[in-house]
């Protein structure tokens, strides 16, 4: 092939290559043009000053004043289960039974043995008080006297020792069976018939029926307001228009994993057979005095990363596009209604209320109330 034909044919490549580089790079900045035109929706609210009551509300759970796990001291296999979840059991009636026997023929052969000790115990003492009148009368030797007295101490420690291996067997059997320990709720049943359990493994979940609580957790800034038996108010959240009375047994010491809110625990002074264990409740601590007006806006308006919580604000232009701009925040007090913004921004201002996580700082959006 000639010099010359290899020179066009690289040249004819060299155009194509070029013509298709241009045609990428047009469609790229069209496909660009497109992706700049798309402006994305975001909800906001105007930031409200809000004049809250002095009452402070916190949200929690209902949950048992004993709740436990009910297992066998002994080993064996189930024979007995009659209770299912959500059962409600009395004071001593049974929950559970393992196979006996193995534990019913130890008892007999304690019994047994310590019959024959308690026989042998017996005679040894009648023998050893005839040699004490024996030896006081001078009729027998000192050491005749003390081998009696040997005898019949031993004989009656060893009736001692099975007394005490027959009170073990007999206790042992006992622990076949599984009683409840007071009024409540079977919550769950983790075994089978005809397992084979050891000691300690739990049988049921149980619930006691006596008086509920709730738990909730309270900010660092409202803690040391709370001593124990200070009088709340309880809300049911599945139980409306009805508010409990309550009282704080317990106020925790150490706070939580967010290191922001301490657990304290209510018990509910009237409470209903309505409220049982799980339900979502609220302690409302009444205050006689109105609090100073306050910027609120919704939870999920307020995000955190490295950097500590913020927002972002929007400032509006023509046709409903506007500019956001990240704001860092202090938070207060949560409400019912909202979260609480001690500063980063002013009554009235744009904040986005949804697609937080979904705009930066500087973008252009649009804004839908």
């Amino acid at each position: 092939m000639s010099t010359l034909k290899i020179s066009k044919n690289i040249s004819r490549a060299l155009s194509v290559i070029t013509a298709i580089a241009v045609s990428l790079s047009l469609s790229a900045c069209n496909n660009e043009d497109r992706v700049k035109k798309v402006i994305r929706p975001v909800r906001y609210v105007a930031a409200p000053l809000i004049s809250e009551s002095g009452d402070k509300t916190f949200s929690g759970v209902v949950q048992a004043e004993i709740k436990s796990g009910l297992s066998f001291k002994v080993y064996g296999t189930i024979i007995k289960l009659p209770v299912k979840i959500g059962d409600h059991v009395k004071k001593g009636q049974l929950i559970a039974a393992l196979d006996p026997e193995q534990y019913q023929i130890k008892l007999q052969e304690a019994n047994a043995r310590y019959l024959e000790s308690s026989a042998k115990a017996q005679n040894e003492e009648l023998n050893f008080r005839r040699y004490k009148k024996l030896y006081v009368d001078e009729a027998i030797s000192k050491s005749q006297f003390d081998d009696a007295k040997t005898d019949a101490q031993s004989t009656k420690n060893i009736m001692k020792a099975d007394q005490k291996a027959f009170e073990y067997a007999k206790l042992q059997l006992s622990y076949t069976n599984l009683y409840a320990p007071m009024d409540g709720y079977i919550d769950s049943t983790d075994r089978e018939l005809g397992e084979n359990i050891s000691p300690g493994r739990k049988i049921v979940g149980f619930i006691s029926s006596a008086r509920p609580e709730v738990k909730a957790y309270v900010p660092e800034s409202f803690i040391s307001s709370i001593n124990k038996d200070t009088p709340v108010n309880i809300k049911i959240n599945a139980i409306k228009d009805k508010v409990f009375k309550g009282k704080i047994i317990e106020v925790g010491v150490a706070s939580n994993k967010d290191k922001t809110s301490y657990p304290v625990i209510a018990k509910v002074l009237n409470y209903t057979k309505d409220i049982k264990p799980g339900m979502s409740a609220n302690l409302v601590f009444t205050s006689q005095t109105e609090a100073a007006p306050k910027i609120i806006i919704p939870i999920s308006a307020v995000a955190e990363d490295r950097d500590g919580r913020y927002v972002y604000v929007a400032e509006p232009g023509e046709d409903g596009i506007g500019v956001v701009s990240r704001r860092k925040v202090e938070v207060g007090e949560i409400f019912l209604n909202g979260i609480e913004i001690l500063t980063g921004i002013t009554p009235g201002e744009k904040v986005i209320t949804a697609g937080v996580n979904r705009i930066i700082d500087g973008q252009t959006v649009r804004l839908e109330g």
